[in-house]
Parts: structure tokens; C-alpha cells; sequence
């Protein structure tokens, strides 16, 4: 009836300020066996909380199929525990109805820095379920192929930099080929010495190559980002031709992460 529905609920609420009091003194592990047995779900969820007990919060949820309050859980917790997604993400693709919108919302959550999920366990939990279409997880690769194409374009802009900033020195070794050059090297340097045409000058025993050991370590680096750059635009070019011609869209994107060809924030720029 109403009346005792009303009083149900005084009672919850006075049973809540009594959990919430600073000087009330209870066992939090009888209080919450309690609460289970009543059925009592505000203080199961906040004995949970006090407990830590993040993942029992979000098996409620599931068994009670309430997914609004598991995401919701999720979004709260997720980055003090970033399983609690992984636990969310699976329980949504094994139901058989489609739950695109939850998927959709863990999947813009997951991208966060601080959960930092890896993109190809998100893809092998997804795949492993027939029931979930392509199209569940199409947004989410796309952003991750932009923010590396971003990353690539970085990368570019640096080369371009140090291309221009080559040439200069290009220049510059032209005209110490064609021109006498005239050395100022440090009065503590002792002979016998090596000068190079770069203007380093070192004693002969420190010197263990041919190479400035200054200038050497910047060339090489340039070299290797612009191979880098090279693979990696070959790779996308092979991966979308892959993902165009393939009956399973999921298969391929896995298998471009595990190959570790789609990965992102390496922290090479």
C-alpha cells in the first residue's frame, strides 16, 4: 500500500543518516549482510563503496539488468579501478540484444588517459561475440586512427623542420668544400686533434668514428623518423585495402593491433 511504501521509505532514510553518521559505531561486513537481506539497495551500494568493493557494485547492477546506474558506476570508480569497464564492456556484448548506446558510451569513456585501455583487448572482447555488428565499434577505431594520423602528421611537420633545417646545413657544407675554413678550437684542447667541417673539434683519443659525435646522433635521428613515417603510411594504405575487401571488419582491426601496426600514444613524435 502507499502508507507502507512511504514508511519503507522513512526507514531507508533514517537507516542511511545512521550508516552516514560519524559517531555511529557498527560492523560495516554485519551492516552490509543485513542490507543484502533486506533487500536494502542504497546501503548495500554505499557499504559497497566504503568497502571498496567496486566490482560487487557493478554485479548488482548486472544482475539487476539496471544499466544506467552500471555505467554510471563505471564513470565514478572506472579510474581508481579501470577493470570495472573491462567488466562492463564484456557483460554488454555477451547479452543478446545489441546495446549499441552502452557500448557506445564505455567505448568514449575507455579512451581517457587515465583508464587506458588497449585497444585490442576492447576489440577482442567485442569479436569474440557474432551477436555485435561492426558498426558497434566503427566510431571508436576511427578515432583511434585519427588521433595516429594526428601523431603521423606531427611527425611530418618535424621532418619538414629538420628537412629545411639540413638543407641549410647542406649549404653551409658546400661553402666549407669550397672555402678555407678557419678553426677556433678551445685552448684546453690538447693535440693531436680532429676538426670537423661542422666546426667540432676534438682530441683524436676521444673521438671513436669518423663522426662528429655532437652532429651524428641528430642525423641519424631524422633518418629514422623519416623511415618510420615511410612504413607507417604504406601499413594504412594495406589496412584499409584489407578491411574493404573482408566479410569480418573485426578480424582485421584485431589483428592490425596485435601486429602492434594501429597503436597509439608511443610518445615518438
Amino acid at each position: 500500500t502507499p502508507e507502507q511504501l512511504s514508511e519503507r521509505e522513512a526507514n531507508h532514510t533514517r537507516a542511511m543518516q545512521l550508516l552516514k553518521s560519524q559517531q555511529a559505531v557498527y560492523d560495516v561486513n554485519q551492516a552490509l549482510m543485513a542490507a543484502k537481506t533486506l533487500h536494502f539497495e542504497k546501503g548495500m551500494i554505499y557499504l559497497y563503496e566504503r568497502l571498496r568493493l567496486f566490482g560487487e557494485i557493478l554485479q548488482y547492477y548486472m544482475d539487476t539488468n539496471n544499466h544506467k546506474r552500471l555505467i554510471r558506476a563505471c564513470i565514478k570508480n572506472g579510474a581508481s579501478d579501470p577493470n570495472l569497464w573491462v567488466q562492463a564492456l564484456k557483460y554488454f556484448a555477451e547479452k543478446p540484444e545489441p546495446c549499441e548506446d552502452e557500448i557506445a558510451q564505455i567505448l568514449d569513456h575507455i579512451e581517457d588517459p587515465k583508464i587506458n585501455l588497449a585497444p585490442l583487448m576492447v576489440l577482442q572482447i567485442l569479436s569474440s561475440h557474432a551477436s555485435k555488428p561492426f558498426a558497434v565499434i566503427k566510431d571508436y577505431v576511427i578515432r583511434i586512427l585519427q588521433r595516429e594520423r594526428d601523431l603521423i602528421e606531427e611527425d611530418e611537420k618535424a621532418i619538414a623542420k629538420i628537412q629545411g633545417e639540413t638543407s641549410s646545413m647542406r649549404k653551409e657544407i658546400e661553402e666549407l668544400s669550397t672555402k678555407p675554413t678557419t678553426f677556433m678550437p678551445s685552448r684546453d684542447l690538447m693535440l693531436p686533434a680532429v676538426h670537423f667541417l661542422c666546426k667540432h673539434s676534438y682530441h683524436e683519443q676521444v673521438i671513436g668514428s669518423r663522426e662528429c659525435p655532437k652532429c651524428s646522433p641528430e642525423y641519424r635521428n631524422v633518418m629514422e623518423i623519416k623511415e618510420q613515417v615511410r612504413q607507417s603510411a604504406s601499413q594504412h594504405e594495406q589496412f584499409f585495402k584489407m578491411l574493404e575487401g573482408s566479410n569480418d571488419g573485426f578480424g582485421v582491426v584485431a589483428e592490425y593491433f596485435g601486429r602492434g601496426i594501429l597503436e597509439v600514444g608511443k610518445g615518438d613524435k
